[in-house]
Parts: structure tokens; C-alpha cells; sequence
């Protein structure tokens, strides 16, 4: 049986590192034989294979190795067991075994002992984790306003109601008057400028529309599109209305294939009013499909287009996406400055200060990022938006560690959308409700951290976001077993482990795994643990390779 000293110096060979004040208290603890039962306890994946004095063989090799020039993490695992077959095959100790059964088992050992051992410093209390760093992964947490420059293929309402929706309007309207009857019917006109008002007026018509009903309403556009073209007439009003209509049509009903028609129909050299509104929309919509040297070809012109300041802001907010979408953090910085000294409207202002917050924090400088988020609020009119500041506010205090100002920032955004029930508000309520959640687990108010992340859940679930479903459940597992309530926390993370699959979510699913290994370790459930991971590979190939880093 290993004692702790030899577990102390096996355990750093093997990925769970100890220091010599953990060592002394697990063996000085009331529980210390216990302990040492369980940790040795793993050698099953071993003695399971070979007969005892062989398995002595191997800790005595592992113990002789030098780990002076081998890799790191799993990497290491794998030259170690090379080594360990290589000394002890010169005696014929694994005569006719090949090497890669030797390594399945001993890499299932080092697993084994590693969360046996990492199961006990907890049980101990002995390791405080970074819960708020890792868990979950809070990076991911940056929120972006809600549509700026946009969220979702298709989407014009910011553009046009910074530099006015009536531009685009009053064209198509006269355009319009200039083919009704001899190209385009009246009716359909009329229809036509009814589609216009109604994604003036009302931005979320058309969007909870279902497929065939939008083919429905949108037909007068086809019909109008469809005569204009096959009208033989050459004259700029004729490019215009088309560039127009088709832009009015993406608006409708956005897709790759009408944003490819979209760029077909190319207004006339001297409207650079209906030329800049062709430019942006197209850059905007290949930065979203990650067609980024398109991106950039629209949206340089969208700029030579833009002659005044609103516009010249706009797509230099979309220049600085497109620039982080290269992670070209320096021409990102450039774009938004740029912006905001040409900015004279407030918000727009506070759009660049937003998203040079969101540049800074890239390059975690968490202070400029905290400063560029805090005169962004200041300029958003919009509650959403200064929710989403307020949670990147928060976001960025947290990762400094001031946990007080990340908790007022956080019950800002509770304050401020108590009342509001979209899900937009519920996804930005649950944000805060979840960071507010790992803030209270790293400061061990495991009942306050509980409360809040049940509150995350619930609007998680409202919204259909199972992947922060996932995330709340393995926190409010950690909170559970931080209590020691490890059987209700079981639950939890395979609660978690079965939504992430669901999601293809790997890195919550790889978590809720090593939480779920190391409480059936506590038990000695080593095999249902390994049963487990062999059921993940089976359900996902592609994470067998991320279970052996």
C-alpha cells in the first residue's frame, strides 16, 4: 500500500501535484487511512491486469523515470508509460504484450489515481478553486449590444435608424411612381410600399413570420423585380429601383442566395445615397458569413459613399468588425477611434467607446476595456444596451477580482430589467443572475450561489439556451458538492454532461465529466466512472481525443 510520500511524488509524475503542507495534513487527518485506501484504490486499473509484484515494478519504474525532458499534461503520460515499458521490457516483464495495451492501462491507472487523489484535496478542503475563471468559461460572457452593427444575417435596423429609414423610402416611393402601370402594376406598388412601412414601422413583422407566409407577402417584389428586368429600358432609375427593391426584399426575407441577387443589382454611379445603403448591407452580411476580404472590398466603398457623419461612423464600426474577425486587434483600435472622432450623435459614440471596450478586453487590458464599457453606458439610451454594458462592467471587475463592484454591476442589470420580459432582457437577466451565482460559489455563500444560478436556469430554459442550461447546472453541482450534498450533485453534473451532448457543447461536457469521475472516485466507482467515458466516445468520436489531454 503507497503512503504519502510516495503518493506526494507519484501524484506529481502522474498530473495531480501536491505540496508538502497538503501532504502533511492528509496524513496527520482523522480520515488519513481512509484516504490512502481510496487513492490506492486506483491501482485496480493495474492489479486488474497484472499480478502484484509486477505492479510494484511499474510505480518503482515511474517513480525512477526522468521527467526532466518530457513533454507536458497527457503528453507526458504517454512518454512516461513508454519509458516505464521500455525499462521493464528489457527483463521480459511484458514479453509478448504489446505496447499499446500497456499504455490503455496505464494511462486508465494515471486517470484513475489522479482523481482519487484530486477527490480527497477536495474532500479536505485543502485546494480553492478558481471557480470564477474557469467555470464556466466566463470569457465567453462578453455581451455585444443588442444590434450593433448586427446579430443576425439580414438585419438593417440599426443602419437605417441611425441615418434615417426615410432615405431608402422616399427612393423606392418615387421610383415607384416613375413604373407604375407601364412596368409595375399598381397594386403591386401598393403593396410594395405597404412592405415598406411595415419593416419601417414594426422591425419584428417579418421576423416571426414563417417561411410561406413571407413567400406570401413578399410576391409583389418578385413580380416587380422580375418585370424591371425583363424591362428593356437602360436608363440609372431602372439600376436604382432594382438595387432598392432587392435591398427592401434582403430586409424581408434574408438569405445567402438574395444577398447574392442583392449584389447583382447595383444602383446608378451618381446615387450614393442607395449606393453606400447597397455597400453596408452587403459588407455587413459577408462579415457574418465570414467572407471577410468581400466584407472588406463593400464596406471600403460603403465609406467612399458616406457623406455625412452617421454614416462614416457606421461603417467604421463595421470596419473594426471585420478587423476583429482577423483578430487584427491594431486596425480594430484604428477603425474605432476614427469613429468616435467623427461621431457627433451620442450613441454612436458610445457604439465606438462599446466596441473598443470589447477590442481592449480582447487583448486583456481589463482596465481600458472597464473604462471604454463605463462611458458606453453613459451614451446608451436603450435599457438592453446598458444592460449589456453593465454585464461587461461586471464581467471585467470580476476577472480583476474586485467581486464588490462585479456584484453591483450585476444587480444593476437586475434592477434594471425587473420589469422587462422578452428574451433578450431574460438572456441579459441571466448573464448577471449566473455571474452573480460564481461570484457568491468563490466566496463559499454556497446558498446565495445556489439561488442565484437556479434564477439563470430557469430564464436559460425560458430562452431555449442550453448551453447556459449546461453551465448552471455543473455551477449549482459545484455548489452541491461544495456542501457535500454529493449525491443531489451527481445529479446535477450528469444533468449537465447529457445537455451538452445534446448541444455539441464538448467543453461542458468534458467538465461535468471530470466533476462526475471525481465524485464516483470518492466511492471507488472507478469502472462505472470508465464505463461513462467510454459511453461519451461513443456517443461523440471527436472528444475521445480531447478525454486524453
Amino acid at each position: 500500500m503507497l503512503g504519502w510520500a510516495t503518493i506526494k511524488e507519484l501524484g506529481g509524475r502522474l498530473g495531480a501535484t501536491i505540496d508538502d503542507a497538503m501532504a502533511d495534513k492528509l496524513s496527520s487527518s482523522p480520515d488519513s487511512e481512509r484516504s490512502l485506501e481510496l487513492i490506492n484504490s486506483s491501482m485496480r486499473a493495474l492489479k486488474d491486469r497484472y499480478p502484484p509484484e509486477i505492479v510494484d515494478a511499474i510505480i518503482k519504474a515511474v517513480m525512477e523515470a526522468d521527467l526532466s525532458m518530457k513533454p507536458a499534461g497527457w503528453r507526458q503520460i504517454e512518454s512516461l508509460s513508454r519509458d516505464v515499458f521500455e525499462r521493464l521490457s528489457t527483463n521480459n516483464t511484458f514479453a509478448g504484450e504489446p505496447f499499446d495495451e500497456f499504455y490503455i492501462r496505464f494511462k486508465r491507472f494515471a486517470r484513475w489515481f489522479r482523481a482519487a487523489l484530486e477527490a480527497v484535496i477536495s474532500l479536505h478542503g485543502l485546494k480553492k478553486e478558481d471557480i470564477a475563471l474557469d467555470n464556466p468559461a466566463i470569457k465567453d460572457y462578453l455581451i455585444e449590444l443588442k444590434e450593433l452593427p448586427s446579430r443576425r444575417l439580414g438585419e438593417l435596423s440599426f443602419a437605417y435608424r441611425r441615418h434615417g429609414y426615410d432615405t431608402l423610402s422616399h427612393q423606392i416611393q418615387a421610383l415607384l411612381d416613375k413604373y407604375m402601370d407601364s412596368v409595375i402594376t399598381r397594386d403591386n406598388c401598393r403593396a410594395i410600399v405597404n412592405i415598406m412601412n411595415k419593416v419601417a414601422g414594426h422591425p419584428g413583422y417579418f421576423k416571426a413570420m414563417g417561411a410561406e407566409q413571407k413567400l406570401i407577402e413578399i410576391k409583389p417584389l418578385l413580380l416587380a423585380l422580375s418585370g424591371l428586368q425583363l424591362y428593356s429600358g437602360k436608363e440609372p432609375e431602372k439600376a436604382d429601383l432594382l438595387a432598392a427593391l432587392s435591398i427592401l426584399l434582403f430586409n424581408v426575407f434574408p438569405s445567402q442566395k438574395l444577398l447574392k441577387l442583392m449584389s447583382r443589382f447595383e444602383p446608378s454611379p451618381k446615387n450614393d445615397e442607395l449606393l453606400y445603403d447597397h455597400c453596408a448591407i452587403i459588407a455587413m452580411n459577408y462579415m457574418l458569413l465570414g467572407r471577410l476580404d468581400l466584407a472588406a472590398k463593400y464596406n471600403e466603398r460603403a465609406l467612399s459613399y458616406a457623406h455625412d457623419e452617421e454614416k462614416r461612423a457606421y461603417a467604421l464600426i463595421l470596419e473594426s468588425c471585420i478587423h476583429l474577425s482577423r483578430k487584427d486587434f491594431d486596425k480594430a483600435i484604428a477603425a474605432l477611434s476614427r469613429c468616435s472622432s467623427v461621431a457627433g450623435d451620442k450613441r454612436m459614440r458610445a457604439t465606438a467607446q462599446f466596441y473598443l471596450g470589447i477590442v481592449y478586453y480582447e487583448t486583456d487590458r481589463l482596465e481600458e476595456a472597464m473604462e471604454c464599457f463605463r462611458l458606453s453606458r453613459d451614451g446608451l439610451e436603450d435599457e438592453l444596451d446598458a444592460m449589456s454594458a453593465c454585464n461587461n462592467i461586471g464581467t471585467c471587475a470580476m476577472l480583476q477580482g474586485d467581486l464588490k463592484a462585479a456584484i453591483r454591476e450585476f444587480e444593476g442589470v437586475e434592477y434594471i430589467g425587473r420589469y422587462m420580459t422578452g428574451n433578450t432582457a431574460k438572456s441579459l437577466m441571466s448573464v448577471a443572475y449566473g455571474n452573480l451565482g460564481i461570484i457568491y460559489l468563490n466566496m463559499m455563500e454556497y446558498d446565495r450561489a445556489i439561488g442565484y444560478l437556479k434564477k439563470a436556469l430557469k430564464l436559460d430554459k425560458d430562452t431555449h439556451d442550453n448551453k447556459g442550461v449546461a453551465n448552471h447546472l455543473a455551477n449549482i453541482g459545484l455548489a452541491l458538492e461544495a456542501r457535500r450534498e454529493y449525491k443531489l450533485a451527481l445529479e446535477h453534473f450528469k444533468s449537465a454532461l447529457n445537455i451538452s451532448f445534446m448541444c455539441d457543447y464538448l467543453e461542458g461536457a468534458l467538465f461535468s465529466f471530470s466533476r462526475i469521475e471525481r465524485l464516483m472516485a470518492l466511492e471507488g466507482r472507478f469502472e462505472d466512472a470508465e464505463a461513462l467515458k467510454q459511453e461519451m466516445a461513443r456517443r461523440n468520436p471527436g472528444i475521445s481525443r480531447m478525454l486524453s489531454e
